[in-house]
């Protein structure tokens, strides 16, 4: 019996234990308004043990009705092309207002999902990956000549999704995908915005800046709130000898007490009781 071409897939090499590893959510949707929700990507795209798949991925974001605007959080290093292409089709197709948001990578088939969004925000460190699309066969020469044409033809139609978005001849994306001696190339931040992947960088503040802003401190009901302090206001000035005890008694190299020093001591400072 001849056995042809087992798989495609559009990610990087996975190493799971699945034998002890527990089911995780590798997706959720969070409605944050009425008439906007939060979908986050966060696992391999397709992988039916711990991926998002693309059946339940679609049931549901069909479940969530009709609302204006979509944020789709994504961290994830690819998977398999179809379940890509599938999840990519029906955010193209949804009526409310896509906003991708790269917080750490979109690779191999995630990078090609994101692309369905009208608007692509990137972090400044988070990267996206393309490369050409990858499979496993089993057979004879014949059947692997025809998952290298399947694999091409792959390649080239995710490399029109990138034109598309882009504006740049799906060819330039086809080199781009072969780059690097065929690993493909990496994007990441501004570079992202550069080759028109992404439409922005996410400039969120930093943490010097936050750390800066006075901020008021929450209360319980019924408490007056607690005023925001400056660090000149917050200082705290201490007594020179401050802790000069303790650091004596602390300094090393200091004999080992004996039992009997210990209770002449003991016995010296305690306060007298009246009888």
């Amino acid at each position: 019996m001849k056995t042809r071409a087992v798989g495609v897939f559009d990610g990087a090499p996975q190493v799971q234990n699945r034998a002890v590893q527990a089911p995780c959510m590798a997706w959720r949707i969070e409605n944050a308004s009425a008439d906007e929700a939060d979908i986050f990507i966060y696992d391999i795209i397709g992988d039916p043990w711990t991926g998002t798949t693309a059946a339940d991925f679609v049931k549901d974001l069909h479940a969530l009705g009709e609302i204006a605007r979509l944020n789709l959080h994504v961290n994830s290093p690819g998977g398999y092309v179809n379940a890509g292409l599938a999840i990519y089709n029906a955010l193209l197709q949804h009526p409310a207002q896509v906003t991708a948001f790269i917080e750490s990578e979109a690779s191999s088939a995630a990078s090609f999902v994101v692309m369905a969004a009208d608007k692509v925000v990137i972090a400044r460190t988070a990267k996206m990956f393309v490369h050409d699309a990858q499979g496993i066969g089993i057979g004879n020469a014949r059947d692997m000549a025809s998952l290298a044409a399947m694999l091409d033809e792959e390649s080239e139609n995710i490399a029109s999704i990138y034109a598309e978005k882009t504006g740049k001849p799906a060819s330039e994306w086809r080199d781009a995908m072969q780059a690097n001696d065929g690993i493909g190339s990496t994007y990441r931040g501004q570079a992202a915005v550069d080759v028109g992947l992404a439409d922005e960088v996410g400039a969120g503040p930093s943490k010097t800046t936050r750390n800066e802003a006075p901020r008021a401190l929450d209360v319980r009901p019924g408490f007056a709130p607690v005023a925001a302090t400056t660090a000149a206001e917050s200082t705290i000035t201490l007594p020179d000898d401050f802790g000069a005890s303790w650091r004596e008694a602390a300094a090393y190299p200091k004999p080992k007490p004996s039992l009997e020093a210990l209770l002449t001591k003991q016995a010296a400072t305690a306060p007298l009781k009246g009888s």
